[in-house]
């Protein structure tokens, strides 16, 4: 009885899938990924930035402040770079200007690093940060769906400029991003899309994040491409991109 137990709830996993969280330790995998976090919601919330040049850092809009205090940037080493000033983008992102000079390496913004998703993705990813740790994390596995099959799911209205995420059907997933969705959470990481080891994506709207409730699974997420903005995203830095 016990064996028979063991091996339906084995078909069943194997069926399901299972998401992990898994620390990525060498920090030369992303080295242009910071950690972003907000201090005024009451609650961590946490999200990945990328360096695009030697004095700036690109985000979600969701952390955009015109009271820059309220953010603290720190890299996978610990090391805290202040920044004076945060400016929106296209309502979707923000930038950081950063006080200490940035060494690089940065993100590459241009065109043929992103996947043009004429296709499906089945092995994307998610990277994002824990409230309490410097070490960058990495959620695994994902499905991007292809351009044509994101119309095909969504109003057009929300498929421009975004990426559709279809997420693990495991409760857990969800889990890994906030402990409450539609009630006041204790934290939130926002995630950002990796596709062949170059960030896609990142989260930009709470009501578009695949996940209505810490056990439910909305199946599929939107995240803002930065492939889409990237014209927006290269006018707004000052001295240009490292990586146009």
């Amino acid at each position: 009885m016990l064996s028979s137990l063991f091996l339906s709830l084995t078909l069943y996993s194997a069926v399901v899938g299972q998401s992990l969280l898994v620390d990525i330790t060498n920090t030369t995998e992303f080295p242009y990924v910071f950690r972003v976090q907000l201090s005024d919601q009451g609650y961590p919330t946490t999200f990945p930035g990328f360096a695009v040049s030697q004095k700036y850092i690109l985000t979600s809009g969701q952390a955009f402040r015109d009271d820059a205090t309220l953010i603290t940037i720190t890299d996978q080493l610990g090391v805290v770079y202040p920044t004076p000033r945060s400016t929106e983008i296209a309502g979707r992102f923000a930038i950081l200007r950063i006080c200490k000079q940035l060494p690089g390496p940065y993100i590459s913004m241009s065109e043929p690093s992103f996947n043009d998703l004429t296709a499906n993705v089945p092995d994307a990813e998610f990277i994002l940060f824990k409230e309490d740790d410097n070490m960058l994390k990495r959620v695994t596995n994902l499905t991007v769906l292809s351009s044509a099959a994101c119309t095909s799911v969504t109003s057009s209205s929300v498929t421009a400029g975004s990426i559709c995420v279809q997420i693990n059907v495991t409760p857990d997933f969800c889990s890994y991003i906030s402990d409450a969705f539609g009630a006041t959470p204790t934290f939130f990481r926002a995630p950002a899309v990796v596709i062949g080891g170059q960030v896609n994506a990142i989260y930009t709207a709470s009501s578009k994040i695949g996940c209505n409730s810490a056990n439910v699974n909305d199946e599929v997420g939107f995240y803002s491409s930065l492939s889409f903005n990237r014209i927006e995203i290269i006018a707004e830095i000052p001295d240009g991109v490292a990586n146009p």
